[in-house]
């Protein structure tokens, strides 16, 4: 939900937009591109992550998400967005789910994407 007030975030800004609007490849097309020339941050590599999983593609999503952890192990949404992933690309181990249920600490979200692929499987 946190949209860059600086001037050199446009790309970034625009996704978000774009993402609202659930124009994924568009918006994944603008993130990528944040990315590569405004800077690397926790929420630029979520959305990229978001973005993938939404067309479908976890595999892709899953080495953003990852870094988006890595640099901040508390990001409200990619705690989430790995469970989801991981379950798409047909990982069953629920000793897997329940670890990332550990991990998160505040952020409701995910603790219910987690919460529901546990109910599920």
């Amino acid at each position: 939900n946190e949209v860059f007030e600086d001037e050199y975030k446009d790309y970034y800004n625009k996704g978000v937009s774009l993402f609202r609007e659930t124009k994924i490849d568009s918006a994944l097309d603008n993130f990528l591109t944040s990315l590569e020339q405004e800077s690397i941050n926790s929420d630029v590599l979520n959305f990229i992550g978001a973005c993938y999983r939404l067309q479908k593609k976890p595999g892709f999503a899953l080495p953003f998400l990852i870094q988006c952890i890595h640099l901040n192990p508390n990001h409200e949404y990619a705690w989430g967005n790995l469970a989801i992933c991981i379950d798409k690309i047909g990982y069953d181990d629920m000793d897997i789910y329940t670890y990332l249920l550990t991990q998160i600490e505040d952020s409701n979200w995910s603790k219910t994407k987690v919460k529901q692929i546990i109910k599920d499987n």
